[in-house]
This record gives structure tokens, C-alpha cells and sequence, in this order.
């Protein structure tokens, strides 16, 4: 078979993702998961066993969970989709990641920064019009555009790591959180930031960047809950956001303290009663019911409790350690700043067992493979 037609589905995932992300979740998956399945059709490639090991575990455990989730019968098709998806995409990984995707994914990344510059200024004129939604002004579809920009947050490092330099892994993220203030994403302005931080002190010590690895995993499976537990933040002296962030938290910890060792049962975030209720810079209060972390450690030691924590721990671990043995400097700089921003983001955004934040992160998670199989990057090494 002709190598083009072998690299097609890496192609077309790396032109059109960051656009279909732009126009709807449902759309991402649509796109991801047929494409991932004629890459592995096509292209037969080798699986990396010890991680889809670990992540097996967590499957089985997981999946185990929906017999005693609060609803079994929801949970059970949720957990087939999930898993489904999630297992299709790893085994796609290494055929989706191929130098020849490099200019396709070099143009839908700046086709979706250049659409989204247009939308802004423009009043949204395209989403209003693929949506059938009324003109309400560019402050109040703003945030509409999340999951297009936390796309965009994940593939820069590819995108800066494609370039071969490595003053470009440090820039071009900051640059992109700037991007990011005119979207009220600021979850991905906040991941970007500490993204480029790990990823100059990866730079200063190999060791120091394996520090700033452990803190990040730490942060995002522990993180969230521990905060809303000290109380350190002031309610009145914080975002509207966060504050509601601190009160989903402070629920879950009462609802993780309840079944700490094996959880409430996949996505029972959905099901339980977690509920707050926000005001609005008018004064308009909202109560939202049900709602699930916003937090992937929240959610997992929550749904899973302590036993599934473990296999989660070691899929962490085992992308540690892959990002730890990387032999090019500039290449191990650029994945700890990828590693990061996403931790950084699941921390504070998105549901952990939602395919399209699962589709976002592989295509991140691509878009660096991508670059990688390129060979560019700086390779002075950090002190050992």
C-alpha cells in the first residue's frame, strides 16, 4: 500500500482536529475515532505493554465500579465508551504520531488560531451561524470556545518542539496564553504559564525536572481536594470560578471521606448530589445540579477511591518515566511542559472519563509525537 494513503489518518486528524474542537465536542470523537481505528487498520502498530497494562487495570477496576455506581445501568454503556475510546486511540498513538503529519498539523493549528482571531473580533459570526444561536456579543460566546483553546494549549509544545529550538519551547506557550485572555480560558492561560515554568527548570537539572514531574502528579491527583480541606484562599478574594471550584471540592472531600477504598462507582459524579449555586456578575444566581469536579484526582479517588488510585499512579508513573528517558534535551524540556499543561488543565476543567477531553489530550499528546519522530530539537543535555 502507497505510504500517503498509510499516513492519511495521521493527516487528517493533524489538519482539521483544532477546527472540529472549535465547532463541537460530540464532532471531536466523531472525527478521532474512525480515523484512529484505519490508522490501526492500516498501519499495524506496536502497542507500548506496560502502559496499556496499566491502564488495562484501571479499565478492569473501573469497570468492576459500575456495579455498585448509584445508577448501573447508565454507568455500564458510559464505561464501554469510555474505555472503548481510550484503548482505540493509545493502540492509534504510534500511527497517528508520523513525520508526515508535520505541515497538516503546522496549518490546522494556525487555521484554528487565525478562526478564532476572526470570531473574536467579528462577533462570532460562524459559530452563531453553524449553531443556529442569536448575536450575544463576543463577552458572552467567549467562553464557548474553551475546548478549541485548550486544544491549542496542548498542541503548542509539538508545534514550539517542531521548530528545533529550543528558546521557541519557552515562547511560543506564553504566547499562546496571551492568545488565551481574549477567551476567558483561564485554565489554559494558568497551564500554559506553569507549563513553561517546569519546562525551563526541566531545563536547569535533569533531576530538578523530575521533581517538578512528581509535584505535578501529585498536584493533580491530590490538589484540588487538599485546598478546598486548608482553606488557605479567602472566598471573597478569589474568581467567581474558583470559588465554585473550592465549593464542588469541599463536597466530593465528604463524599470521598464516605467510601475512601473503593469509590462510589464509575461516573457517579453524574449521579450524586453535587450541586452549588454560582452569582453572576448581574446578580443572577444559578444552581447547577449535577456536576461532576472538575478535577481528574477528585474524580477518580471519588469514583474509584483508593484501589483504583493505584493503577492511575502507575500509568502516571510509567509517562514519567517515558518523558524522563527521552535523549534529546529539547525534547524532554517540551514533554515535561506538555505533561504540566495538561495536569494543570485536568485540574481545574473538564471530566476525566469525557471522551472529547480524552480526544484533546491524545491530540496533544500527537501533535508532540509528531515533532518528535521529526528527530529536531536542541540536544545539550541538563546536568545529571
Amino acid at each position: 500500500m502507497p505510504e500517503h494513503w498509510r499516513t492519511l489518518p495521521a493527516v487528517l486528524i493533524a489538519g482539521a482536529f483544532p477546527l472540529v474542537a472549535f465547532l463541537g465536542s460530540v464532532l471531536t470523537v466523531a472525527l478521532f475515532i474512525p480515523l484512529a481505528l484505519a490508522a490501526i487498520l492500516l498501519n499495524r502498530p506496536v502497542i507500548d505493554r506496560p502502559l496499556f497494562a496499566a491502564a488495562g487495570l484501571l479499565a478492569v477496576w473501573a469497570g468492576l465500579s459500575c456495579m455498585w455506581a448509584p445508577e448501573t445501568w447508565e454507568a455500564l454503556p458510559k464505561f464501554v465508551r469510555t474505555a472503548g475510546f481510550a484503548f482505540v486511540a493509545l493502540a492509534a498513538l504510534p500511527a497517528l504520531s508520523v513525520p508526515s503529519a508535520l505541515t497538516a498539523l503546522r496549518i490546522g493549528f494556525g487555521a484554528a488560531v487565525f478562526v478564532l482571531a476572526v470570531e473574536r473580533v467579528a462577533d462570532w459570526p460562524i459559530y452563531v451561524l453553524l449553531r443556529g444561536l442569536p448575536a450575544g456579543g463576543a463577552d458572552h460566546l467567549a467562553p464557548l470556545a474553551n475546548r478549541c483553546v485548550s486544544v491549542l494549549a496542548f498542541a503548542v509544545w509539538g508545534i514550539a518542539l517542531a521548530t528545533g529550538r529550543r528558546r521557541a519551547v519557552y515562547l511560543m506557550p506564553l504566547a499562546l496564553a496571551a492568545f488565551c485572555l481574549f477567551f476567558e480560558n483561564l485554565s489554559a492561560i494558568v497551564a500554559l504559564v506553569a507549563g513553561t515554568a517546569a519546562a525551563v527548570l526541566a531545563s536547569v537539572h535533569r533531576r530538578l525536572g523530575r521533581v517538578v514531574l512528581a509535584a505535578a502528579c501529585a498536584g493533580a491527583l491530590f490538589g484540588g481536594p487538599m485546598l478546598a480541606l486548608s482553606g488557605v484562599l479567602p472566598k471573597e478574594r478569589i474568581s467567581a470560578t474558583l470559588e465554585s471550584r473550592l465549593l464542588i471540592w469541599e463536597m466530593v472531600n465528604g463524599l470521598i471521606a464516605e467510601k475512601p477504598v473503593a469509590g462510589w462507582g464509575f461516573t457517579a459524579a453524574r449521579q450524586l448530589p453535587i450541586t452549588f449555586t454560582d452569582t453572576t456578575d448581574d446578580g443572577t444566581s444559578h444552581t447547577r445540579h449535577p456536576v461532576h469536579p472538575h478535577n481528574f484526582g477528585a474524580e477518580m479517588l471519588m469514583e474509584l477511591g483508593v484501589i483504583g488510585l493505584i493503577p492511575a499512579i502507575a500509568v502516571l508513573f510509567l509517562v514519567v518515566r517515558r518523558i524522563d528517558r527521552l535523549g534529546n534535551e529539547t525534547e524532554r524540556i517540551a514533554a515535561t511542559g506538555l505533561a504540566v499543561t495538561v495536569l494543570s488543565v485536568g485540574s481545574t476543567a473538564y471530566g476525566l472519563w469525557q471522551s472529547h477531553t480524552q480526544a484533546m489530550i491524545l491530540f496533544g499528546v500527537i501533535a508532540f509525537g509528531t515533532a518528535l519522530r521529526t528527530g529536531r530539537g536542541d540536544p545539550r543535555p541538563a546536568p545529571e
